[in-house]
């Protein structure tokens, strides 16, 4: 039986995604329907919740990552694969929109001048974010090369063997960035630039699962059969899931009435 703050937590985390599947939901974790069938929706689903079995309770709690089950992100914007922007900051307002896109496919982005709260002691956070970083994007735009804070970053994931994508906007890489391929920036073809750095990605076998990671719990959270798809798509080349994004499919194809039933999406377990 949940108690009253997992309802009210399951009962937003449904509002705020798609609240009209809390039900269904429920009825694939064979929760007893209420014997009042006049209640309204979201009634009927706390209703539900408070008679739940410990398994179907956990269960939701895990799909939406709430309490023992929450992924913390520390100094990142949310849980996903995480991409260390190193950059200058005349850079930022021609950069967001790639970084945008990039939040489409999974691919979270740390850039000190947005992740960096008022208050914070804004070198631990740097430090923290190259720490926990899984590749880094270097944009190299006028000024980059003589910034002595890029440097250290791109030396940082050199260190680390994370993967380093170079992008290149006015100045081109040096020193040991001069051999690893990149791409040059148009904002044109900007989708040029995305499979640059998901192909960086693909050819770490450790940022591969680390990617695979993030797209599996982008498809738990697919609102569409389009969408659905689409994750699908991207998952297959990250090649066998880890256990936690198999977990995450198995959780998308069990509550997520876009997935369910997908040959695509079951066939990513089979493969596992």
């Amino acid at each position: 039986m949940a108690t009253e703050r997992e309802i009210n937590a399951l009962s937003a985390a449904v509002r705020n995604w798609r609240h009209w599947v809390g039900n269904d939901m429920l009825d694939h974790l064979g929760v007893a329907q209420p014997e009042d069938r006049n209640l309204g929706r979201d009634l009927a689903f706390r209703r539900r919740l408070e008679t739940a079995g410990q398994d179907a309770v956990a269960t939701m709690l895990r799909f939406f990552e709430i309490e023992q089950f929450a992924r913390n992100g520390g100094h990142w914007p949310e849980p996903g694969f995480k991409l260390f922007v190193s950059h200058v900051s005349d850079a930022r307002e021609r950069m967001l929109p790639l970084l945008t896109a990039l939040s489409d496919v999974g691919i979270i982005s740390f850039m000190a001048h947005e992740a960096i709260r008022p208050a914070a002691n804004w070198r631990d956070v740097l430090m923290e974010a190259l720490r926990s970083m899984d590749a880094l994007l270097s944009f190299h735009s006028g000024g980059f090369r003589a910034s002595e804070w890029c440097g250290q970053e791109i030396g940082f994931a050199l260190g680390r063997g994370v993967p380093i994508v170079p992008v290149m906007d006015g100045e081109i890489p040096a020193g040991f960035l001069s051999a690893v391929q990149g791409a040059r920036w148009n904002p044109a073809a900007m989708d040029n630039t995305i499979q640059v750095v998901i192909d960086a990605m693909l050819g770490s076998e450790r940022a591969a699962q680390r990617y695979g990671e993030a797209l599996a719990r982008k498809l738990k959270f697919a609102g569409s059969y389009g969408a659905s798809d689409f994750y699908v798509e991207h998952l297959a080349p990250c090649g066998r899931l880890s256990a936690a994004a198999e977990a995450d499919v198995r959780l998308a194809l069990r509550l997520n009435d876009q997935v369910r039933g997908r040959d695509n999406a079951e066939a990513l377990i089979d493969q596992g």
